[in-house]
């Protein structure tokens, strides 16, 4: 992705587009994952994403 990007060489648009949703989905994940042990560690319900 990130050498195409300068080169404008958009042949791979559609997987670079698909990997990104798939990790940007990985991230989210993580980070959902990371809030829930926080909320429990600190005991703050409020925090905890469902």
């Amino acid at each position: 992705m990130v050498r195409d990007a300068p080169a404008g060489d958009t042949s791979r648009k559609a997987a670079d587009t698909a990997l990104a949703a798939e990790r940007e989905h990985l991230l989210y994940q993580a980070v959902k994952g990371l809030r829930s042990a926080a909320a429990d560690v600190l005991g703050d319900s409020r925090t905890r994403v469902s």
